[in-house]
């Protein structure tokens, strides 16, 4: 079980293999995202280059046979983890309805990333995921935990 800094810091180690991520899921025009801060500035470094701090949901793959494991222990432990550096916005500031929640799927990304830089007509593209390619992996979710208010709240 990690966090999403832990997914990101160890992003070869856990990359094309199925993982439970705990982080603050919300939606935007760019799809839907899974984030923690891992830095004040709201990115980490990865391969040398700095990201955002996010993982972009994937497909939804189909329900696998096995049973996930959704070790509640272990998940709140992780979220006060996330908790320490990432709060969710209050509804009244945000049109989009934020929330913490563990993901379990697939994790996915490019071997070698390569982060958008530029401005203008000189922009370039990442090879990351969401808006311009700025977020570094993606998750094809399986199944999801969502975790309830009283152990949400902080």
């Amino acid at each position: 079980m990690l966090t999403v800094c832990d997914a990101l810091h160890e992003l070869p180690k856990h990359n094309g293999k199925n993982v439970i991520v705990v982080g603050r899921s919300f939606y935007t025009f760019e799809g839907t995202f899974l984030n923690e801060e891992c830095e004040v500035d709201g990115r980490t470094s990865i391969q040398g280059e700095r990201w955002l701090s996010m993982i972009a949901f994937g497909s939804r793959g189909s329900s696998e046979s096995k049973t996930i494991d959704w070790n509640t222990e272990t998940l709140n432990e992780k979220l006060k983890q996330v908790q320490k550096t990432t709060r969710l916005s209050s509804p009244r500031a945000s049109a989009f309805i934020e929330r913490w929640i563990a993901v379990y799927g697939r994790l996915e990304a490019p071997q070698t990333l390569r982060p958008p830089s530029g401005s203008g007509s000189r922009s370039r593209a990442g090879n990351g995921y969401g808006a311009n390619g700025s977020v570094p992996a993606r998750l094809h979710t399986i199944a999801e935990y969502e975790f309830p208010v009283s152990a949400a709240a902080k």
